[in-house]
């Protein structure tokens, strides 16, 4: 998988509208977590769902990545298991025959943090009188 990170990426980039990025984005995930792993180490065709499994589940034991990350992660890999395929290097993905549900993520941290009470009579004091300094002023 690690010689064919690279064709992947020279594919993406000439034949999808891929952003420069996506590419820099894959790149970084390859870096972080891919790269010179076991898993991308052995050949493509000595992949097997076992070994997919056991190299996600070292991934996210512990909470360490997110599941946003997980399933870049996985598009990477993804991608670059379905242009084997495509290119007759391999015969099937098995990517496709792994239940991700089992794998535990690194909850994202989606709380809105509210301004204080003296912030906001910060903001208000600060503002002017036209149209919109008056709309927020009307909470």
């Amino acid at each position: 998988m690690k010689t064919y990170f690279e064709t992947w990426m020279e594919w993406i980039e000439k034949e999808t509208s891929v952003s420069k990025k996506t590419l820099k984005e894959n790149r970084f995930i390859w870096i972080s977590l891919l790269k010179d792993q076991d898993i991308t180490l052995s050949p493509l065709k000595d992949l097997t769902a076992k070994g997919l499994i056991i190299n996600f589940r070292n991934i996210t034991k512990g909470r360490q990545i997110t599941r946003k990350r997980s399933n870049d992660l996985k598009s990477i890999m993804n991608g670059i298991l379905c242009l084997a395929v495509e290119n007759d290097v391999i015969e099937r993905n098995c990517l496709r025959d792994i239940n991700y549900k089992q794998f535990s993520y690194k909850t994202e941290n989606t709380r809105i943090s509210l301004y204080t009470e003296e912030e906001s009579l910060q903001i208000i004091n600060h503002l002017g009188d036209d149209f919109y300094s008056l709309a927020i002023k009307q909470d």
